[in-house]
């Protein structure tokens, strides 16, 4: 789940029902409405008024004025207000997108005359709901001002090139990708690992290439964000040195080991 911070496991289970009841409703209005490609910094509300939104592919920042209320991903689904009615309200895409929408009568149109459909609009909409009410709950409690810098990748780009200076760490968000020095095989990262903490601590030269096996979403974390994020998602930090630690005692039994 695409946060500000860290979040309950009821929150994430939460999330993972919804991508389930969204999955269906899409599959029953199949053949219904249109899809479109959006460019970098599109404004949702504005290229789609009135309509229900599918992401099919990308990542949306929701803000009210300057502040950030969630992010929409892939597999999410809104109903956007009419051309006036957003109330300040944005929804901006962080890069490229691939939507598919239905007008917002044709879809009540739809849900009358589908029962079973209706139902699970009723209950995304109810979990839609809690989960926003939760987040918002979460961000006022701590004044989230963590701006999480998101980044795509398609498969056989480079992530971190070995040799290169450290700027950043980064938060494997979805997607997998291999690891490799010198020509040779390491790892591969998955999705919801932390990678590139070593160089980023120490200050030394990356010592490996990690290169997108598959489309990847991967959140980058600089210098000062770390800052922020040390309040804001402890837990994320806490993975990062468990990382680190883990890797300098494998790094240990390399050196130590018998030649």
């Amino acid at each position: 789940m695409l946060t500000l911070m860290d979040t309950p496991p009821f929150l994430e289970e939460m999330e993972r029902k919804a991508k389930q009841l969204a999955q269906a409703i899409v599959r029953a209005l199949q053949g219904k409405g249109e899809q479109k490609l959006l460019m970098r910094e599109s404004e949702l509300l504005t290229v789609a008024p009135s309509s229900l939104i599918h992401i099919i592919n990308g990542v949306f920042r929701c803000q009210h004025g300057d502040k950030t209320i969630r992010l929409y991903s892939t597999g999410d689904l809104l109903l956007s207000p009419g051309t006036g009615e957003a109330g300040g309200l944005s929804i901006t895409s962080e890069f490229g997108a691939q939507i598919a929408l239905v007008g917002k009568e044709a879809f009540l149109d739809v849900l009358g005359s589908d029962r079973a459909l209706l139902e699970d609009w009723l209950a995304y909409q109810n979990l839609e709901t809690r989960i926003g009410h939760l987040l918002c709950s979460l961000y006022i409690a701590e004044e989230v001002k963590h701006q999480p810098e998101i980044r795509q990748y398609q498969e056989g780009d480079v992530i971190i090139r070995e040799d290169d200076s450290p700027q950043e760490v980064y938060e494997m968000i979805t997607g997998s990708a291999s690891v490799t020095s010198r020509g040779y095989p390491l790892s591969r990262i998955k999705s919801g690992e932390v990678f590139g903490e070593l160089s980023f601590f120490t200050g030394l030269k990356r010592t490996a290439t990690v290169q997108a096996l598959e489309p990847c979403l991967v959140q980058v974390i600089d210098q000062q964000q770390f800052i922020r994020i040390m309040k804001y998602r402890p837990a994320l930090v806490d993975g990062m040195i468990r990382t680190l630690c883990q890797r300098l005692v494998d790094l240990n039994v390399k050196i130590s080991a018998p030649r």
